[in-house]
């Protein structure tokens, strides 16, 4: 979209079930700033600050350096954004064991609400030997089907150069 103040290059979520129902998912985004109205808009990462364990969190201005923002209140203040930075951020959650209710973990739009994305992508592993169909909200069929060496599978489903998700009009 020409207009997007913001533009999500890669939009990954990495969900790895385990045998006793447990979960563990790594989050990937790489945004680029547009204009000066983007820079405004995403001046804090909530997101990150609110995960488990953050791999890599920095802002790439235009210089090519890059930075990595400070914790302040339960977000991370970015700097050094600007018409043609990047902001890029990998993360993990871990979901417990859910007993006898169904395996959950948070949904996924292949959109984003504030800007196109380019690539979304979200991966499911399944662990070998594991019953049951997956039922996703809304999900489809996955656009690739992978068993690994160590007898998991692999459930991709990849959107690309999707729109932002309409705004509901008050």
């Amino acid at each position: 979209e020409q207009s997007a103040t913001s533009t999500v290059l890669i939009d990954q979520r990495i969900v790895e079930f385990q045998a006793d129902g447990s979960w563990f998912a790594e989050v990937h985004e790489l945004r680029r700033i547009n204009d000066l109205a983007g820079v405004e808009e995403v001046r804090t990462a909530s997101a990150p600050a609110n995960a488990e364990e953050v791999l890599l969190l920095r802002t790439i201005p235009s210089d090519g350096r890059d930075y990595v923002p400070p914790k302040v209140q339960n977000e991370y203040s970015l700097q050094r954004l600007e018409p043609g930075a990047f902001l890029e951020w990998r993360y993990r959650e871990h979901g417990a064991t859910p007993g006898p209710q169904a395996l959950r973990t948070e949904r996924f739009y292949f959109q984003s609400a504030d800007a196109p994305v380019v690539c979304s992508e979200l991966v499911i592993l399944r662990p070998a030997g594991a019953r049951g169909e997956l039922r996703g909200h809304e999900l489809g069929s996955p656009t690739r089907t992978e068993t690994l060496p160590d007898g998991r599978t692999a459930l991709v489903f990849l959107r690309e150069n999707m729109p932002r998700l309409a705004q509901e009009r008050l």
